[in-house]
């Protein structure tokens, strides 16, 4: 359903559930459906261009409409996505440096190694069952010793 702004003169097609409010993208203000007379009867379509040049037209002329803000709609809506997109990035950002980072359980030192499979086995093989300690174990600690 189309939906238009009477304070800068923004026309969007959105989706708005039954008694909810949408606040127009570009000033804030409350957005109002677009009359039946300019869409088309299913409601989807605008009937012609010419139609909602009419509509805008229209808005621009009551005295809600801000003119100031009005020629510098797409100038807002550019600066708007440009702070939402270094917003995406600096969230984006943190969620890289608080990844998961694996760390030893004793110390809580980041300096860990993997313990091969190869070197499990080896170890068994040369020891035997002394050399079992590390069987069900895959990483191992540089600071402390300690293996998990």
């Amino acid at each position: 359903m189309f939906y238009y702004c009477a304070r800068c003169a923004s026309v969007e097609n959105i989706n708005v559930k039954a008694g909810s409010v949408k606040s127009c993208t570009v000033c804030g203000h409350v957005m109002e459906p677009v009359p039946a007379e300019y869409l088309m009867p299913n409601g989807t379509f605008f009937k012609s261009g010419e139609e909602r040049e009419r509509l805008i037209l229209n808005i621009k002329a009551t005295d809600t409409y801000d003119e100031t803000i009005g020629n510098a709609k797409e100038e807002i809506k550019k600066q708007k996505e440009k702070e939402e997109q270094e917003h995406i990035n600096i969230v984006n950002q943190k969620m890289r440096e608080n990844q998961f980072k694996l760390t030893c359980p004793i110390c809580g030192s980041s300096n860990i190694q993997k313990i091969s499979t190869v070197g499990k086995y080896a170890k068994v093989y040369a020891f035997g069952l002394l050399g079992a300690d590390s069987l069900g174990k895959r990483w191992k600690c540089n600071v402390c010793g300690s293996k998990f």
